[in-house]
């Protein structure tokens, strides 16, 4: 499956790399995410890790 509008995102979405990604936290996008009232994104494990 395949999102045609990821890659027509404004460009400081694609600078900010979401928080989990990679199974690394970034604390800028869970303090933002704070801001709004969501929680912190789950970190993402990578298959290859699992191996």
């Amino acid at each position: 499956m395949h999102c045609r509008i990821y890659a027509s995102r404004p460009s400081p979405c694609r600078e900010f790399s979401p928080s989990g990604e990679n199974g690394q936290r970034n604390e800028a996008c869970d303090r933002a995410r704070a801001a709004y009232g969501l929680p912190a994104l789950t970190p993402v494990v990578s298959h290859e890790r699992e191996r």
